[in-house]
């Protein structure tokens, strides 16, 4: 009977997204029909990363990992999310951050996301962080849940040098009490360039005396 009403609720979540989803069965960066909604030829134009990285921040190091560079493919895959709406874009950005975990045999409890400013998020009409984080939550079987709350709007990140995306984005995060529920947490963010704005965010998250909280994002850039 539970397994019954366990699968009744998957299925409804399932058709749920694939309406707020929808598929149209082409590739996202060059429009062709594929559906895998990325066609090889693009898939081929990836640069992956294979190992994880870190950066030092007040003398504690972040440890992180990411799909690709942000480059080619997997920066107009980002775009097509962020800028077009492309919500295909997010399961394509879903499934290889499954295969990373896997691969990697990361232990997580949940899956959370890094928050836009109320403002921000109504003018766009989603929060794309938040949309990956829920396809791959489904992937994973694990809950999705928002842990942290942008309290303050803040200035574009991007055209910013790497001192004035510190300066810009400190102490804008609060974590919501709820986190402190969680044992391990990934936290799922499109691009990371200086880390300034995924560190403000585990550091927050630290403060609920997590013991584990993995950092992953779609793409690598560099300011």
């Amino acid at each position: 009977m539970g397994r019954w009403i366990f699968k009744t609720l998957e299925f409804i979540i399932n058709s749920f997204l694939n309406v707020v989803y929808p598929n149209d069965e082409k590739c996202v960066v060059c429009g062709c029909y594929s559906t895998r909604n990325l066609c090889r030829k693009c898939e081929k134009n990836i640069e992956f990363l294979n190992s994880s990285f870190s950066i030092e921040h007040n003398k504690n190091l972040y440890k992180y990992y990411s799909i690709a560079t942000h480059k080619k493919a997997m920066r107009d895959i980002v775009i097509a999310l962020k800028y077009n709406k492309n919500f295909n874009a997010a399961s394509i950005i879903a499934d290889y951050m499954e295969k990373l975990i896997l691969n990697k045999k990361l232990s997580i409890d949940v899956v959370t996301f890094v928050p836009m400013a109320k403002r921000d998020e109504n003018r766009r009409g989603f929060n794309h962080s938040k949309v990956i984080a829920e396809f791959l939550a489904r992937k994973l079987n694990k809950p999705c849940v928002r842990l942290i709350k942008k309290k303050r709007i803040t200035k574009d990140q991007i055209g910013l040098s790497s001192s004035e995306r510190w300066n810009n984005i400190n102490g804008s995060f609060v974590y919501e009490k709820k986190a402190k529920k969680y044992n391990s947490i990934l936290l799922v963010d499109d691009v990371i360039t200086t880390g300034a704005t995924v560190i403000n965010c585990v550091d927050e998250l630290k403060k609920c005396e997590i013991r584990k909280i993995y950092i992953l994002t779609a793409s690598k850039s560099i300011v």
